[in-house]
């Protein structure tokens, strides 16, 4: 049997155990609606508006009945500095393998509907907010029309930061399916959230806007703060 489709093999049934026994752990309750108080529909002078979920993420009834996420937040604001989207999703405790939520992606998702990744950085803080945020997956795509957006995106895993690896994630890494599947063999993973905000600008541009940096102090309480060094 080729490597490939024994080691799928294996990762499927380790998937299937764990879900079994995932019955039997004892999980804390999630948050369930939460993410439209947390997060800002306004913020200073951008006008923003609701966006469901597109064809980067394929079609949106799909989606939700793949990921079956607890909630979801996805808007767009418009400035004099361009357009920035900001996309939430969140799964409670025990909801969903979290090597599921990795692979879907900008990375793999995008791609599939014609874009292209022209420039990838792993754990790369945002710009001027070093010491303020946790390190995320930095991307510049180029949509099929011609059109460039600035990508950061994190994933949250009871708390801390998923780690992709530095590559694109078209993919899924076969090691990290292993590993994941095998921890929560014995352990549900804790609550997620997959956070990706994209730019028509470099987010470099937006450092002067205090409406930016208003929606980054919401997503910091969200769980995006820096840890403390030490």
């Amino acid at each position: 049997m080729p490597r490939f489709l024994f080691a799928s093999v294996v990762a499927i049934l380790l998937i299937a155990i764990s879900a079994t026994l995932w019955l039997k752990h004892d999980t804390l309750p999630g948050r369930g609606h939460h993410l439209a108080a947390a997060l800002p529909v306004t913020v200073g002078n951008w006008t923003s508006s609701e966006v469901p979920l597109g064809a980067t993420e394929a079609v949106q009834g799909a989606v939700e009945k793949t990921l079956q996420f607890d909630d979801s937040f996805f808007r767009e604001y418009r400035s004099a500095n361009g357009v920035v989207g900001l996309y939430v999703a969140y799964w409670g405790p025990g909801k969903m393998p979290t090597q599921l939520v990795a692979s879907h992606t900008p990375d793999r998702c995008w791609s599939e509907s014609g874009w292209i990744c022209e420039q990838l950085k792993h754990a790369q803080a945002l710009a001027g907010m070093e010491d303020r945020l946790l390190p995320g997956e930095w991307r510049i795509f180029s949509a099929p029309g011609g059109s460039r957006l600035h990508v950061q995106y994190w994933h949250l895993v009871g708390g801390e930061p998923y780690d992709y690896g530095g590559r694109l994630n078209r993919t899924p890494s076969i090691w990290r399916w292993w590993r994941d599947a095998a921890r929560q063999v014995f352990k549900a993973p804790g609550e997620q959230y997959f956070i990706r905000i994209s730019s028509s600008r470099p987010f470099e541009d937006l450092a002067a806007d205090p409406a930016w940096h208003e929606m980054l102090a919401a997503l910091a309480k969200l769980g995006l703060a820096a840890k403390p060094s030490g």
